[in-house]
């Protein structure tokens, strides 16, 4: 089951985003009120959460994503303003100071997301565009590329846990997948077709073996690669009757657990506008043989996590001894956290 941990208020209006700092114990979240908000728990009981900062971000319009680099000493923010904000700490100001804005997004931005050791910075937006940036000192941003292959706004976009290869999730029913051709540009070398409406969101198995996506179409798609290139991918597990209403969210983690050796591959969390956080164990045997598709076992299942109100996102902590805690956003203004506690017992493999 899922045990409610904090309930941590403070925005003005819905919250849309949430992201856990892998390096200090820090929550961020931001929303349709144009703050960011930053607080603190304890690192002995993961409970006792402190607000530490409220950053009136300057945006125009709602943050609607927010991401930290991986060494947690830097922030980004993606606006409806058509405009990214990148936030770092001043210890002598004692205070967070905007070190860069990057524009060229024609309209909203919805995402942004930062490779696995911080060098390259992804957005994407309404405009149905998908950037990559190259992250220099000094807070220096170059725009690699530009890529204009979805037909429709682009809501996510997620980068692989060990190659630089990037994934984006469309209201064109379609996720597609970059890489960079060191000769030419970045370039989409697949796409992946099988929903029936908007792609809400995607996210990598720690792993990289698989990809997770959600979607209006009120499914859960599991796709895997067999490619040591990355270059081929097939959908092989449909979750279809999680949610009732559509899916904004999908989180994977390692889990306290996690023994690659064994098959397993962590958790995932889903959140969804009919106000529920799912959670299950997902499990694979490595073999060249073995062919099955993953095994899921749900493990917890939480309704009206905000209440009545949409569930925006959900994010699982990266901290050590914190694996059991996960984020979410809501449409009440709130930021949640709850701890995985002991399985329930009336759901089997799906």
């Amino acid at each position: 089951m899922l045990e409610p941990v904090a309930a941590l208020e403070g925005h003005d209006d819905r919250v849309w985003d949430v992201a856990w700092n892998a390096e200090r114990n820090l929550l961020a979240s931001c929303g349709a009120d144009k703050t960011i908000r930053i607080v603190a728990f304890s690192s002995s009981s993961a409970r006792d959460f402190q607000n530490v900062e409220r950053i009136a971000t300057g945006h125009r319009r709602t943050v609607r994503s927010i991401a930290w680099t991986p060494n947690g000493r830097t922030l980004a923010a993606a606006s409806f303003d058509s405009t990214i904000s990148v936030w770092e700490y001043s210890a002598d100001e004692k205070l967070w100071e905007c070190s860069a804005t990057l524009e060229g997004h024609e309209t909203e931005v919805k995402r942004v997301a930062f490779n696995r050791d911080g060098t390259l910075l992804a957005t994407c937006g309404r405009d149905k565009s998908v950037w990559v940036w190259e992250v220099h000192e000094d807070a220096d941003f170059e725009c690699l590329s530009v890529q204009m292959e979805h037909s429709q706004d682009v809501k996510a976009v997620a980068w692989h846990p060990t190659h630089d290869v990037l994934a984006s999730a469309s209201y064109d029913d379609s996720i597609r997948l970059y890489l960079d051709d060191p000769a030419d540009d970045w370039y989409s070398f697949t796409t992946l077709t099988e929903h029936q409406s908007t792609v809400w969101d995607i996210a990598f198995s720690p792993c990289g073996r698989f990809l997770a996506s959600v979607s209006d179409d009120l499914t859960i798609r599991i796709w895997r690669t067999d490619d040591r290139n990355l270059r081929v991918w097939t959908c092989v597990t449909v979750l279809s009757d999680a949610h009732s209403r559509p899916i904004y969210s999908i989180a994977w983690t390692k889990g306290p657990d996690w023994d690659p050796h064994a098959g397993r591959r962590g958790r995932i969390a889903s959140a969804a506008g009919d106000g529920r956080v799912n959670v299950w164990d997902v499990t694979w045997q490595d073999s060249d043989e073995n062919k099955a598709p993953p095994e899921t076992l749900l493990i917890a299942r939480l309704e009206e996590a905000h209440g009545v109100c949409d569930v925006n996102t959900v994010r699982w902590c990266p901290r050590p001894g914190a694996e059991d805690l996960l984020a979410t956003a809501g449409d009440d203004g709130a930021v949640r956290v709850w701890k995985l506690t002991k399985r329930i017992r009336d759901e089997g493999p799906r």
